[in-house]
């Protein structure tokens, strides 16, 4: 997954042909093959690399773009405000976390599902809003859906797989970066 990814970043951001992009990308896979000796690991922890990858494309990806879509509905400085509304949400939420989890009793898989779940919601709300007001409301719910994403994938990789350590969470991490490139 880290590989393809590589490869992408080296096609895109380096200039390199599509050829040498992916022979670099498949020089790495084999070097960490022969390191890790061809072990396949878990299919759980790859899926949950997939997963983070598309959070990473919902998250990063989409706050990258937000600002020019709410700016073609409204002017720019108010594309501006939505994008500060939508951060203070996930800013003020995070810090929510352990009363989520502890008090109202949500697993760490149920906060994902919960957010996808509201993620979704807002962002078919945004996609048909045409008032100001509407905008607050509809990016409002789609950054309540999206504040637990990140932080909550890093945790279940590290819950369910406590001997990874820290690698697997840099690489996730990596994963949802080079995915919003």
């Amino acid at each position: 997954m880290i590989c393809y990814l590589l490869s992408l970043f080296f096609g895109g951001k380096l200039g390199l042909s599509a050829t040498w992009s992916y022979t670099l990308a498949g020089a790495l896979l084999l070097v960490v093959a022969v390191m890790t000796r061809f072990s396949m690991g878990s299919f759980l922890l790859f899926v949950l690399f997939i997963a983070h990858a598309m959070v990473g494309a919902v998250e990063l990806g989409t706050d990258g773009w937000i600002t020019n879509i709410t700016g073609n509905l409204f002017t720019s400085e108010k594309g501006r405000f939505l994008f500060i509304w939508t951060s203070a949400i996930m800013f003020t939420l995070r810090f929510c976390a352990d009363f989520l989890e502890k008090k109202i009793g949500l697993s760490p898989v149920g906060i994902l599902l919960s957010c996808s779940i509201l993620a979704c919601i807002g962002l078919n709300l945004s996609s048909g809003i045409v008032t100001f007001g509407g905008a607050l409301f509809a990016l409002g719910v789609y950054a309540v859906g999206k504040t637990f994403f990140w932080p909550t994938m890093l945790a279940v990789a590290s819950d369910r797989f406590p001997r990874t350590g820290a690698i697997a969470i840099s690489m996730m991490g990596g994963i949802g970066m080079l995915s919003a490139v």
